[in-house]
């Protein structure tokens, strides 16, 4: 098992979301960037795109886990929650309670200074 992972069907403006779906291909899943998260990774010359194009679900989830990481926005999944392998973990329903803690345990932490040099 990988994790136990927020869930919610609707999108949070300051959060990175995994939008997971299935595609001809398989489990496929979108990542959204909030406007908050792409202006703090621009602030580190990192460039990103507030949507990004559809992709394989390990790659989606890595990347958005890297966002998340680089900007300090929560993280959560969103869209057809079948997708998500019962071996890698967990969905858990994130309520507005459960989000209000994240983005607190997040704003306490600085976006992290790994800009290119």
């Amino acid at each position: 098992m990988i994790g136990h992972f927020a869930f919610r069907q609707e999108g949070l403006p300051d959060h990175v979301i995994v939008e997971m779906l299935w595609a001809s291909t398989g489990e496929a899943a979108r990542v959204h960037a909030s406007d908050d998260v792409v202006k703090a990774l621009v602030e580190l010359d990192i460039a990103v795109r507030p949507r990004d194009e559809l992709m394989q679900l390990p790659f989606a989830l890595s990347y958005a886990v890297l966002l998340s990481t680089l900007s300090g926005a929560p993280l959560h999944l969103a869209g057809d929650r079948t997708v998500l392998p019962t071996d890698w973990g967990t969905l858990f329903e994130a309520n507005d309670h459960t989000s209000a803690e994240l983005r607190s345990q997040t704003a306490a932490r600085q976006s992290r200074p790994y800009g290119l040099d």
